[in-house]
C-alpha cells in the first residue's frame, strides 16, 4: 500500500493545490492528514473541502482546535490568534464542527505506525517534539514501530539505534525494517520551517515487515498566498515566512 502522509496545510490553498497535483502523480492509495489544516492562511474553507473530501483520515492540531473551539490558547502568538479568529470568521458552522470532530491521534497497527499532530503521550498538551530527550518518550511510549508526527514544521526522523536517539534528515527513500523505531516529521504543506519555502509531504510505501518513506517538495505560488493574507491583514511575519521558509 501507498500513502501520502501530510501536515501543518494552514489555510494555504495554493501550497495545497499543488501537493494534490503532486500527490496525483503518485499512485496513493490512502492520504493522512496530521492536522492544521486552518490558521496562519487565508484559505480555511478550500482546506477543509480538500480534506473533508480527499483524506481518509484527518487529525487534529491545535490551530484546528483554536478555530474550531474559539480558544485564545495561551500558547500562540499574536498573529496566529489574529490568523484563527479570521479563520473562523470565514467558516461555515458545519466546517467548525468538523473540525472540533478530529481525533488527536490514531493507531494503525496493521500498518506499524501511530500517528498525530503534536505528540504522542499527552496530544492535546501540543508540546513540540524537537529534541532526542522528547523523541526518546514518544518513541518509548508508542507502541507501533512508527511514528508520524508534525507540529513543528520541520522534516526530521528521529530513530533509536543502539539504546541512542539519533536525529537526521533523508533526502533519499528511508527504509525502516521493523521492529525498529522511528518518528518521523513529515514537514509542513503550508509554512514550512526549515529554510525552503516549497511545501512539504511524504509517500510512503506499507510491506509486510518494513516501509519506505520518501519526503516531497514542492513548488507553488507563494504570491497568490500572500495577496490574500495582505487583504485580511495576515502579512507581517506569517508572510515573510512562507518567502523565506522559516
Amino acid at each position: 500500500m501507498r500513502a501520502a502522509i501530510l501536515s501543518d496545510i494552514h489555510s494555504n490553498w495554493p501550497a495545497l493545490r499543488a501537493v494534490a497535483k503532486d500527490i496525483a502523480t503518485m499512485g496513493v492509495d490512502v492520504i493522512y492528514c496530521l492536522g492544521d489544516v486552518t490558521g496562519y492562511g487565508p484559505f480555511p474553507r478550500e482546506c477543509i473541502a480538500w480534506a473533508r473530501e480527499h483524506c481518509n483520515l484527518t487529525l487534529m492540531g491545535n490551530h484546528d482546535f483554536g478555530v474550531g473551539h474559539g480558544c485564545n490558547m495561551a500558547n500562540h502568538n499574536y498573529p496566529a490568534l489574529l490568523a484563527m479568529a479570521q479563520n473562523a470568521k470565514m467558516l461555515k458552522a458545519d466546517d467548525l464542527a468538523f473540525l472540533r470532530g478530529l481525533e488527536m491521534a490514531m493507531d494503525i497497527p496493521n500498518l506499524g505506525i501511530s500517528m498525530v499532530h503534536a505528540n504522542w503521550t499527552d496530544p492535546d498538551g501540543w508540546e513540540y517534539i524537537r529534541n532526542e530527550h522528547i523523541a526518546r518518550q514518544q518513541l518509548t511510549a508508542v507502541a507501533t514501530p512508527v511514528l508520524f508526527f508534525g507540529h513543528t514544521h520541520q522534516p526530521a526522523i528521529y530513530h533509536i539505534k543502539h539504546g541512542l536517539v539519533k536525529l537526521g534528515m533523508s533526502h533519499s527513500p528511508l527504509e525502516v525494517r521493523f521492529p525498529s523505531k522511528f518518528a518521523i516529521n513529515v514537514g509542513s504543506v503550508g509554512q514550512p520551517r526549515d529554510d525552503d519555502p516549497r511545501a512539504c509531504y511524504m509517500v510512503v510505501d506499507f510491506f509486510r515487515h518494513k516501509l519506505l518513506a520518501e519526503y516531497r517538495r514542492v513548488s507553488y505560488r507563494i504570491d497568490e498566498t500572500v495577496a490574500e493574507m495582505k487583504k485580511l491583514n495576515l502579512d507581517g511575519i506569517l508572510t515573510k515566512r512562507l518567502y523565506e521558509g522559516s
